[in-house]
């Protein structure tokens, strides 16, 4: 059965993780951990402490009946439902009252910090990619130094904000390509960080592309 769902995918060397902590299940969460789990991870952990509120529902695959259920309960069922055999640990809970034994159980797990606050995540691995989003304007970043240049990084998190469905799952994307796509070829003592205005996103692609522009001098 998994070698026929995967098929497609074996031939192109995606190499999804095998255990993935996700730190905030709202807008980009949510999609991060959908698409991990649609590449074949097979555990994931998630973390939140917040309830699904009806504003939640205009940027993730949240259902209406979803509304007042902890995130990472309405988010567990979704990912039941594309993959019924993944593994999911939930905890309703803030990343900083998760205690010490059980984090120190995740050592060998990637971390992805999609909570909506402006600060470190402190007493986690280094997440190994992030974004954030303001409006229609996004971050990416793959091995941001948060921890040691936040105050003067110019890494915009993700924060309550104006906001709509496209920048939540781009950045979800973004992140769970990177993992399924050899993040460990990356020089790790490198930041990288591109901003992008979605607005004009694209024009960046087509003139950024091995494509023609039709209609341009």
């Amino acid at each position: 059965m998994l070698d026929q769902l995967y098929a497609r995918q074996h031939v192109l060397n995606v190499t999804p993780p095998e255990q993935v902590v996700i730190v905030g299940c709202g807008g980009v969460g949510t999609w991060a951990a959908l698409f991990l789990a649609l590449a074949g991870t097979p555990k994931i952990v998630l973390i939140d402490s917040d309830v699904v509120e009806i504003h939640n529902l205009n940027r993730t695959l949240f259902r209406p009946y979803h509304v007042g259920m902890k995130k990472v309960d309405a988010l567990h069922e979704l990912l039941l439902d594309v993959r019924p055999t993944i593994s999911v640990e939930t905890y309703p809970m803030r990343s900083d009252a998760i205690p010490a034994p059980i984090r120190n159980d995740w050592a060998s797990h990637i971390v992805l910090d999609c909570r909506d606050e402006i600060s470190p995540l402190v007493g986690y691995a280094e997440t190994p990619v992030n974004g954030g989003y303001d409006g229609r304007c996004i971050t990416l970043s793959v091995n941001p130094r948060l921890n040691d240049i936040f105050a003067e990084s110019q890494f915009v998190q993700y924060r309550i904000t104006p906001s709509y469905v496209v920048p939540a799952a781009l950045i979800g994307l973004f992140m769970a390509n990177d993992l399924c796509n050899g993040h460990h070829a990356h020089d790790p003592s490198q930041e990288w960080v591109i901003n992008v205005d979605l607005a004009h996103l694209n024009e960046i692609l087509l003139r950024g592309s091995n494509g023609v522009m039709y209609g341009t001098e």
